[in-house]
């Protein structure tokens, strides 16, 4: 009785941990466009994640472009609205502790290709 006790102990335990990680580890960005050419954005992680742990960064800019960085810049070459979402992985040790995606949505008015998406 009393291993099974123990294994159900460590079993809540390592549950109990894992739920508190991934309740930290919230994706979140912020924009910033150029005032002479909206095109021109910068991206800015503001991540919520888990203290001491490694973070990898994938953003997918809506027009079929990815970065790896952590706070990229992107010119779009299309008018349009795009969805850009950024997914964290955070790790500890070689082991995967969360993914999280965020998306938001840019609107380009005065790219140098001119049209593209519409916006809705």
């Amino acid at each position: 009785m009393k291993k099974i006790t123990t294994v159900l102990f460590l079993f809540i335990t390592a549950f109990l941990i894992s739920s508190e990680l991934s309740a930290q580890c919230q994706p979140l960005f912020t924009v910033s466009q150029s005032p002479a050419n909206n095109a021109i954005v910068s991206f800015t992680d503001s991540s919520l994640v888990p203290g001491g742990n490694t973070l990898s960064w994938q953003w997918d800019f809506g027009d079929n472009n990815l970065s790896i960085l952590q706070n990229p810049t992107h010119t779009y070459q299309n008018n349009g609205g795009y969805s850009v979402c950024l997914t964290i992985t955070v790790m500890n040790n070689n082991q995967i502790l969360c993914t999280a995606v965020y998306c938001d949505s840019v609107l380009v008015t005065n790219a140098s290709g001119g049209g593209g998406n519409s916006w809705c």
